[in-house]
């Protein structure tokens, strides 16, 4: 719908399977380097949590100098470790600090929610990378669809993922006090790799059906330019 011309392509499947995949493989390893490293310090140590840590952060970085881009996403998780980082010192223990790492969520929930109460909420600037990427007609039909929505879409989208990232932060926060720290390192990530998994399918299938019926007036516009 971002142009005069028919919508080339898709969600890449077997990109979307990968990428989940890496996913579930690094929330596996630091449950493994915590379960390994953990016996060697004393109880509550923070320390095997920065381990832990590590991989996570090395494979953001890896990711980010290998698109040679910073976007929107890479942002928000570059932000979300380095607080991840710096919780993790600053907590008397460990548990204390799977807690606040866990509440960081409801933060990233905050901030989405005030970016919806703006004119260009969180889910415009994701929304239009995946759908424009570098390609400038493209960007302009997303634009002017956007203007006909009156920002009504993204706007929506992002309320919802605010109030979803806080669920899930508030729920791994309960799960931070109560289960066995290792297993916290493996459950907390699998349910929140599955609640995005569910927020973006949602997102996808809510904005193109509520964008696509801007398609003609977007083509007829490109007309008579």
């Amino acid at each position: 719908m971002t142009t005069a011309t028919e919508p080339q392509g898709g969600p890449d499947r077997a990109q979307i399977l990968r990428n989940v995949g890496a996913s579930l493989v690094n929330a596996a390893i630091p449950f493994a380097i915590y379960r390994l490293s953990a016996p060697h310090y004393p109880a509550e140590s923070v320390i095997p949590l920065l381990y832990a840590t590590v991989v996570p952060a090395l494979w953001l970085a890896f990711n980010t100098i290998r698109s040679r881009a910073v976007d929107a996403i890479a942002i928000i998780a570059i932000c979300e470790t380095v607080a991840t980082i710096a919780v993790t010192l600053l907590a008397k223990n460990v548990g204390w600090a799977l807690i606040a790492r866990a509440l960081q969520g409801s933060i990233v929930g905050l901030v989405f929610a005030f970016t919806a109460m703006i004119d260009r909420p969180v889910m415009y600037y994701i929304s239009r990378q995946f759908t424009v990427g570098m390609n400038p007609e493209r960007a302009e039909g997303f634009e002017r669809a956007y203007k006909l929505d009156k920002g009504r879409t993204f706007k929506i989208a992002t309320y919802v993922w605010a109030i979803g990232l806080i669920i899930v932060s508030l729920v791994s926060a309960a799960l931070a006090a109560t289960i066995d720290h290792a297993a916290y390192l493996l459950v907390a990530p699998i349910m929140s790799i599955g609640a995005n998994i569910s927020l973006v399918w949602w997102t996808i299938r809510f904005s193109i059906t509520r964008m696509m019926r801007h398609r003609d007036a977007v083509m007829a516009s490109f007309q008579k330019t």
